[in-house]
């Protein structure tokens, strides 16, 4: 029983990051018109939290495997609730901003540390079922998050947004202190300072550089300056924060694989899905969050499903087979998007929706089984790092495919029609979401034209959009099956992989 409440708790700390996140978007609108707040306000209350958050999940993994993983949660809960009261409060962007930092703070000590508990507390078979458990209450979160968002919204307000989480916070505290045991790891000595700072400051500016286009090539020169300065510490400690030996590991790489390819074709589905419903068939937040309910859903029930299999046919099995049904839901959204039906779009996502639901808890189950127990921090650091970083680069990738296959559609269509208009700034406000601003300075007769030619523009990114994420899993599946062996489990003490061909 006490396994279970563990169990529970920390797969509920991990998900309050992506329940928040979900209706912090929704959100957004709100927040512009009550603090008057410009666009790049409105960035920089996502942006500002992105930052700290992916900057930090490794670094802090590592210091609870030093420090004591119940300690890292109780410290990121926390400041998790002290942030998010401040931003209920805020009364400026400035405040609102400065108080999302912190609250990304405390985000950063959450998922590596749950993952970190729920891989000491479970071993074998029973793993596999805690992340298929993980899996579903994260994919729960995924689901009701923009739906929470659009009610809590519309009824309170969008302060209500943020002061939800305080007694979600509490009560995670509670059963923290109560019935979670400590748990670090034995051999851990001296924390690898040096290597944190380089590391944070390394993703620190290739994160930035994927969030704002301004000034690129400096922070993608400065993080490739600190990656190479991470590198030379690691190579030369005893103890460093993140052992690059795994790199040399076939099983870890496919690990890794695996989790860029389902962030990279799935997961970052989250974000173009909602652009797409709004702009293609011109749904609301709320409809479109129950729009999204077939790709949603089986985030939810398929990750115990996953679990079974994986222990019935191994890990290989279940991710390759699940990136494969990725690719096979993105060819059929590319397909289906152009149509504008949403009944075959929606048979589209819940295809894309069940093989990202394998994927959801046995990407990270994987990762964790390639690396002994007491490095739990460490790597479920490393997981979601490594998840969140894959959907930073799709989202900037795949948004380039966006708009500049959507600008020239725009613009072929427009010479047909006899059309002149600036074409790329209309796409680019359309995608933004920013209707009334893309028709501004277009004729009234012609608005109803442009208007239809944008959306149509728009599906005709979606489609290559959905067709190069395609691609992307199809690449993934590949090189999973190649580089996994047929079945991996971790042995109850610290050690080699046990692997069984």
């Amino acid at each position: 029983m006490r396994s279970k409440i563990i169990l529970l708790t920390m797969a509920t700390v991990t998900a309050l990051v992506t329940l928040d996140a979900t209706i912090v978007g929704v959100a957004l609108p709100s927040i512009a018109q009550s603090l008057h707040a410009t666009f790049a306000d409105v960035e920089w209350v996502i942006g500002g939290y992105v930052l700290c958050f992916a900057s930090l999940l490794t670094p802090v993994g590592v210091w609870g495997d030093h420090r004591g993983r119940r300690g890292a949660v109780l410290i990121g809960v926390s400041l998790f609730a002290i942030a998010s009261l401040l931003c209920g409060i805020a009364t400026t962007a400035a405040m609102l901003i400065a108080a999302r930092v912190l609250q990304a703070i405390g985000a950063a000590f959450l998922p590596p540390a749950g993952l970190g508990i729920i891989g000491d507390t479970f071993r074998g078979a029973d793993r596999a079922r805690a992340f298929g458990i993980w899996g579903s209450v994260l994919g729960l979160a995924i689901i009701s998050g923009p739906i929470v968002g659009g009610i809590v919204t519309s009824l309170w307000g969008w302060r209500w947004t943020f002061l939800i989480n305080i007694p979600i916070c509490v009560a995670l505290i509670v059963a923290t202190m109560r019935w979670v045991p400590d748990s670090r790891n034995p051999q851990a000595t001296r924390y690898d300072v040096a290597g944190s700072l380089t590391f944070c400051a390394a993703l620190f500016l290739l994160t930035w550089a994927l969030i704002d286009p301004h000034e690129v090539v400096w922070r993608v020169g400065g993080a490739v300056v600190m990656l190479t300065a991470f590198i030379t510490i690691e190579r030369r400690q005893q103890s460093p924060m993140l052992d690059l030996s795994l790199f040399g590991r076939p099983a870890f790489l496919g690990a890794v694989v695996a989790m860029l390819g389902y962030a990279a074709a799935a997961q970052v589905l989250i974000y173009f899905l909602p652009l797409y419903l709004q702009n293609g068939f011109g749904y609301s937040p709320m409809m479109c969050g129950m729009a999204m309910l077939p790709f949603a859903v089986p985030l939810f029930v398929m990750p115990r499903l996953g679990a079974r299999a994986s222990v019935r046919y191994g890990n290989r099995a279940v991710l390759a087979g699940g990136l494969t049904i990725v690719a096979l839901g993105d060819v059929c959204l590319g397909y289906t998007a152009p149509l504008l039906s949403y009944p075959w779009f929606a048979v589209a996502m819940a295809i894309t929706g069940i093989g990202a639901g394998l994927l959801n808890g046995e990407t990270a189950q994987t990762l964790q089984s390639t690396i002994p127990p007491e490095r739990g921090g460490m790597i479920g650091g490393l997981s979601a790092t490594v998840r969140f970083t894959g959907i930073l680069l799709a989202v900037a990738l795949l948004g380039v495919i966006l708009s500049h296959v959507a600008a020239h559609d725009f613009a072929l269509r427009a010479a047909r029609a006899m059309v002149s208009v600036d074409g790329t700034t209309i796409v680019r406000r359309v995608i933004a979401g920013d209707r009334t601003g893309a028709l501004h300075q277009v004729a009234p007769a012609l608005r109803a034209l442009i208007t239809t030619m944008a959306r149509s523009s728009v599906a005709t990114g979606i489609t290559w959009l959905m067709i190069s994420a395609a691609v992307v899993a199809a690449v993934s599946a590949i090189l999973v099956r190649r580089l996994l062996p047929a079945r991996a489990m971790m042995p109850a003490r610290s050690g080699d992989m046990i692997v069984i061909d």
